[in-house]
Formats: C-alpha cells, sequence, structure tokens
C-alpha cells in the first residue's frame, strides 16, 4: 500500500485529519487478544481478527493487507481488502470511497460489492436525457438551495475541431447561500475513448476561447473513460458560477458523455 493509495497525499491527508491510524502485523492479533497491550488494545485485535477470519471463511478476502475502520468504541465500521485474491490492487478512487462510506455509517465490505463505485449504463442516461430535454448543450442549469441542496446534471462534452475551445456550460446558482460554503462538484466521464476537462468560473466569466484557460477557479483534467474526479470551491457569500466542460484537444471531432453531481455545504454546517 506504500507505493499505491498511500503513496496518494490527499489520502494521507484524509488518513490524518478523519483517523487514528494504527498498523498491526496479523501474526501478533493472537497475543494483543491476550491483553498483551492493555484492555482496549485487546478489543481492537479482537474485532479486527474475528472480522478478518470470517472474511478469509467467505472467500471474500486473502491475508494480504487489509483496512479496518473502527468507532471509537472499537465496533467495525469498515473492511477493504488492498487485493482481493484473483484481482489487482484497489484504486485510490475505490480507498477514498470506503473511507468516506465507513465514516457514514455504511459498513463498506460487509457484502461483495459494498465498496464499489455506482455503475452507470451510459446509453440509457443520455437516451433518457435527450428524451426529456436535458441534453441540450444550452440551458443546462443547476439551481441549489438550502432544502435542494445537491442536483445532477448528466449532458455530453465534444472534443475541439478547430484552435479553439467548444464547451458545453452549465450554470450553477448558489445565491441562496448568502453566508456562503464549499462547492463540490463530483464529475463522471462516460465510456468513450475521449478524455474530459472541467473548468470552474465565475459566472460573470466568459470562458476563453484558448485550449487551456488560465482564469478558471478551479479545475480537473485529463479525465479518462469511466473515471470521477472532484472539484472543491469555497465561497464567501452567494454566487452564481460557470462549469465548462469540455473534450481532449488533440481529438477532434469526438464526443463522450459526463455526469456532474453537484452540492454546496452551508457554511453554518461546516
Amino acid at each position: 500500500m506504500r507505493t499505491g493509495v498511500l503513496a496518494n497525499s490527499k489520502i494521507i491527508t484524509l488518513l490524518n485529519e478523519k483517523f487514528v491510524n494504527v498498523f498491526v502485523l496479523s501474526g501478533d492479533l493472537p497475543e494483543l487478544q491476550q491483553g498483551a497491550k492493555g484492555e482496549s488494545v485487546s478489543k481492537l485485535a479482537t474485532t479486527v481478527a474475528i472480522t478478518l477470519e470470517e472474511a478469509v471463511a467467505a472467500q471474500r478476502v486473502g491475508r494480504s493487507v487489509n483496512s479496518f475502520v473502527l468507532s471509537p468504541q472499537l465496533e467495525l465500521m469498515g473492511h477493504l481488502p488492498y487485493r482481493k485474491p484473483g484481482e489487482p490492487n484497489i484504486t485510490e478512487e475505490r480507498y477514498v470511497k470506503f473511507l468516506h462510506a465507513s465514516l457514514d455509517g455504511k459498513l463498506p465490505g460487509s457484502t461483495e460489492d459494498a465498496s464499489e463505485p455506482e455503475s452507470i449504463d451510459w446509453d440509457t442516461r443520455l437516451e433518457t436525457a435527450i428524451e426529456s430535454g436535458a441534453i441540450a448543450d444550452k440551458d443546462l442549469r443547476a439551481v441549489l438551495t438550502a432544502d435542494a441542496h445537491e442536483q445532477r446534471i448528466i449532458s455530453v462534452f465534444r472534443t475541439p475541431e478547430t484552435d479553439t475551445q467548444n464547451y458545453t456550460i452549465v450554470e450553477i446558482d448558489a445565491m441562496a447561500f448568502k453566508d456562503g460554503g464549499v462547492l463540490n462538484i463530483e464529475v463522471q466521464v462516460g465510456e468513450a475513448a475521449v478524455s474530459g476537462a472541467f473548468y470552474l468560473f465565475a459566472g460573470d466569466t466568459q470562458p476563453p476561447a484558448k485550449l487551456v484557460p488560465d482564469n478558471a477557479l478551479a479545475s480537473v483534467r485529463e479525465i479518462p473513460t469511466d473515471e470521477r474526479e472532484t472539484i472543491t470551491f469555497p465561497f464567501e457569500r452567494g454566487r452564481v458560477f460557470t462549469l465548462a466542460v469540455t473534450g481532449n484537444h488533440s481529438q477532434k471531432g469526438k464526443i463522450n458523455g459526463f455526469l456532474a453531481n453537484i452540492s454546496v455545504q452551508a457554511a453554518s454546517e461546516k
């Protein structure tokens, strides 16, 4: 894991901010269960050992590196192996989702697919969006309020055919949050073989025609097929934003779908 998910600085920051991190060798579990390091460590070791043995017996995990999330009362909140038998190592994205799901009380790892990212049927999603009219390149708009602080937008982006950008524009209205908050935009790119780029601008800013804009508030770029990234931007007062989406300019005339989960955490909730 040290050269995999634990080499990611964002994951290390999350672990240090939200968790008390402990490394235990499986061979030391029996001794720890017997109280070699005290009652609390004994309870921790017992929870880990029982969970691991049950998962191995059910052939859900192997005895390679496993991650366990325990509550302050040392009750299991999540369990994820770094690598299942016959499968590759987990990705950074999946590990972050596992950590957040554990904190949210969803007990990831309790079933075979509990930590897997949501699967999206892009053909069905795009067909539904076209029929509803939401696929139009214009008038894509998310209006967020305290009662409806999260919204999904599904549409398509296109790669530039010339030396200027070809944007799909999404207007994000967060005026209802008068005291500000944190804007989160989780984006996922569809199944076509073209990567996407997502740029966040102030609402009164016209996205520039240059292929790589330099005046964006925040951005994520080169998002590959069926992958996810998140734009996070804090703001101090209610305002309107523009999300501009485009494709890799080295692949002219291509099209792909995207899904954007847009939400605001109000300043009073932080």
